[in-house]
């Protein structure tokens, strides 16, 4: 994967992770499916690269990490509590 592809990838998955996220909120349903293949894609593709390029992209995966968490705030939110 090039560095372009990447980025690109990365945006992507930042924006589906937002409107998934949104999506739970207003309570409508969303699919998950291969998300944590995409993740680990990214990370993987980061990992591979030299350590000074893979570097400069560690707020680029932090921003992935706080999208995931707060898709996962979100589902939380929406389950139905159980008496």
């Amino acid at each position: 994967m090039t560095h372009s592809m990447l980025i690109s990838d990365a945006a992507a998955l930042l924006g589906e992770l937002t409107a998934a996220r949104n999506d739970v909120t207003i309570g409508r349903p969303i699919d998950l499916s291969a998300l944590d293949l995409r993740v680990f894609a990214v990370i993987d593709a980061v990992l591979a690269l030299p350590k000074t390029e893979g570097q400069q992209l560690l707020p680029l995966l932090e921003d992935l990490r706080r999208a995931l968490d707060g898709l996962g705030e979100a589902v939380k939110a929406a389950e139905p509590t159980h008496a």
